[in-house]
């Protein structure tokens, strides 16, 4: 059931619940895999998901939290992966582990392993491509249909890897700014990319 079409009754409930759960952490907000937990509310350096509430009115958001060199990157990334797999026609299901015994499911073959190799270099080689200085536009994004609080995509604007502070300092600006849409833009060079894509990624380029 969507959150927004449940009782206000229901709804004030996960509210004060949520908000006892923040009470015990020394932050504005929860993390998925911590809930509650003031040990475990750790943001992962890269993206998360957390809650937290809003200062206008009895809402929860339902958050997904990354930084714009993560979502750039990983953008970069996911279209040059795709386009080398499809250009080499690599075997993916041979190529998947079994989680029981972390092995192949069945042996590769030289012409595989040689394909993998070809996939992989060629994938960097359009990686490279796309790491120029670029300006990019970015908003956060609401979404309605939650079955918890109200879906909510944060940008945060950085090169650096995520972390508490950032993520308790981004949320009182969002509070701050009247919790609306937030249009900005931020510049990104090709040294931030590539130190992301070598460093954090663990991307041979």
């Amino acid at each position: 059931m969507i959150w927004l079409n449940k009782t206000r009754s229901k709804r004030n409930l996960d509210f004060i619940r949520t908000k006892n759960a923040i009470a015990k952490v020394p932050d504005n907000f929860i993390t998925d895999s911590g809930y509650g937990h003031p040990v475990f509310n750790i943001v992962n350096s890269r993206w998360d998901d957390i809650y937290f509430l809003s200062k206008r009115n009895k809402h929860i958001y339902n958050t997904t939290v990354s930084t714009i060199i993560e979502e750039v990157c990983l953008e970069i990334y996911n279209t040059a992966f795709h386009t080398a797999f499809t250009k080499f026609e690599t075997d993916i299901p041979d190529l998947l582990l079994d989680p029981t015994t972390n092995v192949h499911l069945k042996p590769l073959s030289d012409e595989q392993v040689s394909n993998m190799e070809k996939t992989i270099k060629y994938r960097n080689e359009l990686i490279k491509q796309e790491l120029n200085t670029q300006t990019i536009k970015m908003s956060n994004r609401f979404m309605y249909n939650y079955a918890y609080g109200i879906g909510l995509d944060l940008i945060i604007p950085t090169t650096e890897l995520m972390t508490n502070e950032m993520v308790n300092d981004y949320i009182v600006e969002f509070w701050k700014s009247g919790e609306g849409y937030q249009n900005l833009t931020f510049t990104l060079t090709e040294q931030d990319l590539t130190q992301y894509m070598t460093n954090v990624m663990k991307i041979a380029l």
